[in-house]
C-alpha cells in the first residue's frame, strides 16, 4: 500500500493542513474506507497529528486538491468510483468529479459527486467569496451534470453555491483533449485557468503543434473572456496559475519544447514558467512561421494583412471572437510566390478583441485585431 501527498497549507503561528492519499489503516491513518481515500490531517507547528480524517468509499477516491473557506473549513476535491460510504450521486461510468466541504475540525457538511456516465475529474478547486467554490478538471461526459462537450475531453468548470448546489458549468476546448489543472479567482471578480489542450478548434484560438499549455480567463459567471494557448512545437503542460500584483499571471508546468514560448530547453521535459502581463491581447501569440503585417490595428472598417508567399498555394483566413466562434465567413484565394495584401471588410464585427488565422502552405500565423467602435 502506498501513501501520497497531494497538497500542503499553513495556518499562521498554529501549523498545517495536509492533503493526500491513503490506502489502508495503519501508523498515522485510522478509519479509511476501502482502495484508496482522501485524508486530510492537521499538524501542529513542530509536524505532530492534532487530528486526521479519511473520507471515501469502496473504491478508489483520489483528492487532487483543497482550499481554506472563509469559515474556517476546507474544500477538498478530486475524484472517486465510489457510491457508499461518504459517497453518494455517483453517476457510473469511470468515476465523478467528488467535492467534499468540511469544517474546520474535518466534520463532513457536505459532499457532491459531480459527472455524467463517462470519466469525469476535478482537479483545482478554489473557495469562492460567498461561500460556494469553483472546481475545475476535465470532463468526456455530455449527460448528467455535463453539457455542451466538444468532443474527446473537454475542459471542465462547475460553480457551486454554499450549499454544494450547482449554480452553473462550462465545457471548455475543441474536438482534441483539453483539462484544467489549476484555477484561481481574479480581481476582476472572474477566474483564470491553466491546462492543456490538444485541440485546433472550438474554444481554442490555434495550436503551436504537439499539445500546448492553455489558459483561459472566465467573467464571474462563466463566460469565456480569452484563451491562449502557450508552448511550442513539442508537448507543453502547465498545471498551476496564480495572479500576480500587476494583474498578470504566473503559470508554471513542464515542456519538451524548444521554440515559440519555450525556449532555453536543457534536454528531454523541462520544467516550465511563463510570467503574462494583465492585457492577453499584448501577448505574444507564438512563434510566426513568417513575417506579416496587420493594419491599422486598432481598427474600423477595411483592415489590410501583408506578408510575403515563399510557395504556391491555396491561403485561407479566418476571424475568431473571443469565445472561439467565426466572426466572418472564411476567406480563400490562390497565392504564388512574392508578396500578398489581402485586404477585408471588418465592419461587420463588433468591438473589441480578434484572433485572425491565415493559413497557407508556408505555415500558420495568428495575429489578433483590435475592432474599434
Amino acid at each position: 500500500m502506498s501513501d501520497f501527498g497531494r497538497g500542503i497549507s499553513a495556518d499562521e503561528g498554529v501549523g498545517f493542513n495536509l492533503l493526500g492519499v491513503v490506502a489502508g489503516d495503519g501508523g498515522d491513518v485510522t478509519a479509511s474506507h476501502g482502495t484508496d481515500d482522501f485524508w486530510l490531517a492537521k499538524l501542529d507547528h513542530v509536524g505532530n497529528v492534532a487530528w486526521q480524517k479519511s473520507y471515501g468509499g469502496s473504491s478508489f477516491d483520489v483528492p487532487q486538491d483543497f482550499d481554506r473557506t472563509s469559515d474556517s473549513g476546507f474544500v477538498l476535491a478530486g475524484y472517486t468510483s465510489s457510491n457508499d460510504g461518504d459517497v453518494s450521486g455517483y453517476h457510473g461510468g469511470f468515476s465523478d468529479g467528488w467535492i467534499v466541504k468540511v469544517d474546520s475540525s474535518g466534520n463532513v457538511e457536505w459532499q457532491r459527486a459531480l459527472g455524467g456516465g463517462s470519466t469525469d475529474w476535478i482537479q483545482a478547486v478554489a473557495a469562492t467569496n460567498d461561500g460556494g467554490c469553483l472546481v475545475a478538471g476535465f470532463t468526456e461526459s455530455n449527460d448528467g451534470d455535463v453539457s455542451g462537450n466538444h468532443g474527446g475531453a473537454d475542459g471542465w468548470v462547475v460553480k457551486l453555491d454554499a450549499g454544494g448546489n450547482v449554480e452553473w458549468q462550462r465545457t471548455l476546448g475543441g474536438t482534441g483533449n483539453d483539462q484544467f489543472n489549476s484555477v484561481v479567482l481574479t480581481t476582476d471578480g472572474g477566474f483564470a485557468l491553466a491546462g492543456f489542450t490538444n485541440s485546433t478548434n472550438g474554444d481554442v484560438s490555434y495550436s503551436l503543434g504537439g499539445g500546448d499549455g492553455w489558459v483561459v480567463k472566465l467573467d464571474s459567471l462563466g463566460n469565456l473572456q480569452w484563451d491562449l494557448p502557450l508552448g511550442g512545437s513539442g508537448s507543453d503542460f502547465l498545471r498551476k496559475i496564480r495572479q500576480t500584483e500587476d494583474g498578470g499571471f504566473l503559470v508554471a508546468g513542464d515542456s519538451n519544447s524548444n521554440d515559440g514560448h519555450a525556449t532555453g530547453n536543457h534536454g528531454g521535459k523541462d520544467i516550465w514558467v511563463v510570467k503574462l502581463g494583465p492585457d492577453p491581447s499584448a501577448i505574444s501569440e507564438g512563434p510566426p512561421a513568417f513575417p506579416f503585417a496587420v493594419f491599422p490595428n486598432p481598427g474600423r472598417d477595411l483592415v489590410r494583412l501583408q506578408y510575403a508567399a515563399h510557395t504556391s498555394g491555396t491561403a485561407q483566413l479566418e476571424v475568431f471572437n473571443g469565445a472561439g466562434q467565426l466572426a466572418l465567413a472564411p476567406m480563400r484565394r490562390t497565392v504564388h510566390p512574392g508578396p500578398q495584401s489581402w485586404e477585408f471588410d471588418a465592419s461587420p464585427l463588433a468591438p473589441g478583441t480578434y484572433q485572425l488565422r491565415l493559413s497557407t502552405a508556408d505555415g500558420v500565423v495568428c495575429p489578433r485585431l483590435v475592432k474599434l467602435p
